[in-house]
């Protein structure tokens, strides 16, 4: 027996694509702000290459988690404080996630995709949102390590000053 294709099951999967749209939408959001609290976080514990690290690191992170500073100036300062062994490529993947950080908080319903008026354009949206999302998901990695091990760090000199003190 064949399938039977009605405007019905059309509007059903159309509806539902779309929806698949919006998770995406959101869950990429999130990311790029997950992105943006662990640079806000680590930054003011990062030494910049020109050898200028804040006085007070934990007012400083303080202040910047208040902020509303993006991605974007955010992502420079990280460049200012990281030696790396590609500085040139590194820097250019940075940009690349805050121009496509950009052009989803800015631009995605102007994209031609952005209307989402057909299941094809729900699906185009999906693949885009989904390649943005696999390119930002190593900065994202980094910094939970860069974390991680900071707060590991920390830990451990608090170990060793409760030892010295007793």
């Amino acid at each position: 027996m064949a399938a039977t294709i009605t405007s019905s099951s059309v509007d059903d999967e159309h509806s539902r694509t779309l929806r698949y749209v919006f998770f995406a939408v959101g869950r990429s959001v999130f990311l790029y702000q997950q992105i943006e609290l662990l640079l806000k976080t680590l930054l003011p514990y990062l030494k910049p290459t020109d050898g200028r690290a804040s006085e007070d690191p934990f007012a400083e992170m303080k202040r910047l988690l208040d902020s509303r500073e993006t991605m974007g100036p955010l992502v420079e300062r990280l460049k200012k404080s990281s030696k790396v062994d590609h500085p040139e490529g590194f820097a250019s993947y940075l940009e690349q996630v805050v121009k496509n950080r950009n052009d989803l908080i800015h631009a995605f319903a102007k994209l031609p995709i952005g209307d989402m008026s057909t299941t094809a354009y729900c699906r185009e949206a999906l693949a885009y949102l989904e390649a943005r999302r696999r390119y930002a998901m190593p900065l994202m990695q980094l910094l939970r390590e860069l974390l991680s091990s900071f707060v590991e760090l920390l830990a451990d000199s608090d170990v060793e000053y409760e030892e010295q003190r007793t």
